[in-house]
């Protein structure tokens, strides 16, 4: 009886081996095709490190920022490189220039002069802070909210005393008796000043907020009229 189910067993062993080697070589064409689709996804792929491209501005270009809507901002000097900077009242892409950001040109070493269109409708702080040889500020006379005066940047009512030139010829400065604010830094590391003429009483002249950082105005003398 014993050798009759010999055979038997020897059956179902074999045919459990066949089926076990089916399966595992599914398993192997499955792991296959993975690794390969994983190879085939990587292909296109470029892992290799890429350096950073810097964009080369051509000569005496600034530097803008858009705010939408047909509009920007003037940021930076960007490759500008002329003594004399006259802002545009469009950027390169079309946009109209309404405002200048704050710092925008601060502390640069080479501007001498500066003329505003009649778009601006924005100075930021410090626009203009520590440029140690600049001798004249111009204003579009169609601009309606800022206004120069013999060479110093003034809002359009004569309210706020935005800047003097820190290289303006002349050691006399004339204050309207209008004048309520004078801007951080307006007053910094004048050459030539020493007198200030305000057209007003001395009572008044103790009511103006004048901001931080002016102390070349400090320094010089008042003079009440």
């Amino acid at each position: 009886m014993r050798e009759a189910m010999l055979p038997k067993w020897l059956g179902i062993l074999t045919a459990a081996v066949i089926v076990l080697s089916a399966v595992a070589g599914t398993m192997r064409g499955i792991d296959g095709s993975a690794a390969q689709g994983t190879v085939e996804s990587d292909a296109g792929i470029d892992t290799s490190e890429q350096a950073p491209v810097e964009a080369v501005l051509p000569p005496d270009t600034l530097l803008f920022e858009s705010l939408g809507s047909g509009y920007c901002a003037v940021t930076g000097l960007g490759s500008w490189q002329d003594p004399v900077l006259e802002i545009p009242e469009r950027s390169p892409t079309g946009d109209v220039v309404i405002r200048i950001a704050s710092r925008a040109f601060f502390g640069c070493s080479f501007l001498r002069e500066v003329w505003i269109p009649a778009t601006v409708q924005e100075i930021g702080t410090l626009a203009f802070g520590g440029c140690r040889e600049l001798r004249e500020i111009g204003v579009s006379a169609e601009n309606p909210y800022f206004t120069a005066v013999e060479g110093v940047l003034y809002t359009k009512d004569l309210r706020v005393l935005m800047h003097y030139p820190a290289m303006r010829e002349g050691e006399t400065v004339c204050i309207p008796a209008t004048v309520a604010v004078i801007s951080e830094m307006a007053f910094y590391g004048c050459a030539y000043l020493s007198t200030v003429e305000y057209a007003s009483t001395a009572a008044d002249w103790e009511q103006i907020a004048i901001a931080p950082r002016n102390y070349s105005l400090t320094a010089a003398s008042v003079n009440y009229t």
